[in-house]
């Protein structure tokens, strides 16, 4: 007889979570329901054949929440509530209406907390790790100010624009790396499979090499005795330094490092000050003070030197300083996007002032990851180009020694 798994509440709210046996769907829930239970969930239990494809599947496909279903759960959460749709009506539409099994799970679990007393602020970090102290935050003050919906239709904004900047960083790199790894990949294969094929020969000549295929020799021979254990000190040091940057020291290091290199460094400042500018805009515009959104700021942004400059800041504008004056203190911010946040500090639009930076060096951004690539492809093109002609001609030069000997 087939089983099914059910989830229902008794009259007092209590949750029931069991398995009952009977001859098909609308059998067992009539049968829970003539037990006094109020039927939140059923669904068929697995066969031994279906559990051991369910396992497979969840081995070969693994289902874990995503930063794009948070963004497609706001915005849905954020249609439904627009409509008038309460919360709880919301979360179980929202969990009828999707496909993805993820955001179901999500949802059950939502509203599980829910019925158990928590607030939406409580019950989703609870759920997830992906939803953060900004997400969080903002949840809190559109319960409290009762403005719900418009605000987590900011959010949803505020995370499609994130993911738009974060995607066209990864596409523009895409190209590059596939560049130098298969360079990388097909100089390892000269040096370990081609070239010690020559070697041997002329060890037995004792004939003196130029030293192009000393070199090339050299190098083949340090790959091939030692490759194993340069790629395990390579992990290792990979390993230690990725430790180290985890730490508090070691983040600030790096991030201090990263914005004084050359070309990278400008192009990290522009991406810091359109991330602080839009999510100081979000959090000011959903009805949050200055100061908490100052805080929340600092625990959002990537870059530790710039979550620095939102903590001084905020201690700054405690004192009672104006916000471009306190941002203005630490010497990270374009000198433009200063000018523009005491341009809307003076004529009382500040939110839409921060939306204006955020626009503008996000636009800039673009460009100069335009720019960067422009010079960056060349370079690794033309370093590839070197590269491979120093190691045909030191293979053509091993080649005529090696005819000369056969001769």
């Amino acid at each position: 007889m087939p089983v099914f798994h059910y989830q229902a509440a008794h009259a007092d709210g209590t949750l029931v979570r069991d398995q009952i046996t009977a001859d098909d769907q609308p059998t067992a829930v009539a049968q829970i329901q003539a037990a006094g239970l109020t039927l939140l969930q059923i669904k068929p239990g697995a066969t031994p054949a279906t559990t051991w494809l369910a396992r497979w599947h969840h081995l070969m496909r693994p289902q874990r929440l995503q930063r794009r279903d948070i963004e497609h759960f706001t915005l849905e959460l954020s249609t439904l509530l627009q409509a008038g749709l309460p919360l709880t009506q919301a979360l179980q539409s929202l969990q009828r209406l999707t496909h993805q099994p993820t955001l179901r799970q999500l949802c059950q679990s939502v509203q599980q907390a829910l019925r158990q007393g928590d607030s939406l602020a409580v019950a989703l970090p609870q759920c997830s790790r992906l939803f953060d102290p900004l997400y969080c935050s903002l949840i809190r003050v559109g319960e409290a100010s009762g403005q719900l919906e418009t605000t987590l239709h900011h959010l949803a904004d505020w995370q499609a624009r994130h993911r738009r900047l974060q995607e066209a960083v990864v596409s523009a790199l895409i190209y590059p790396s596939i560049l130098i790894i298969l360079s990388v990949v097909a100089m390892i294969i000269l040096l370990v499979l081609v070239v010690p094929q020559f070697t041997d020969l002329f060890a037995q000549s004792g004939q003196p090499l130029p030293w192009m295929p000393r070199l090339l020799i050299g190098f083949s021979q340090l790959l091939s005795t030692w490759g194993i254990w340069l790629c395990g000190a390579g992990m290792l040091a990979t390993w230690m330094l990725r430790r180290h940057w985890r730490s508090a020291r070691g983040r600030k290091q790096k991030d201090r490092w990263m914005l004084q290199l050359p070309l990278i460094g400008p192009w990290l400042t522009q991406r810091e000050t359109a991330l602080l500018a839009r999510t100081l805009a979000t959090l000011l515009r959903s009805g949050m003070s200055l100061l908490p959104a100052l805080e929340i700021v600092q625990q959002v942004l990537p870059n530790q030197v710039f979550a620095d400059l939102a903590q001084q800041a905020a201690a700054r504008v405690r004192q009672g300083e104006r916000l471009s004056v306190a941002l203005q203190a630490s010497r990270q911010l374009p000198t433009l996007a200063i000018e523009l946040i005491q341009v809307g500090e003076t004529s009382g639009d500040l939110t839409p002032m921060l939306d204006r930076v955020a626009d503008r060096y996000t636009a800039a951004i673009q460009t100069s990851l335009q720019r960067l690539l422009s010079l960056l492809e060349p370079t690794i093109i033309l370093l590839i180009a070197a590269l491979v002609t120093l190691v045909i001609l030191s293979m053509v030069s091993l080649m005529l020694n090696s005819h000369q000997l056969l001769f």
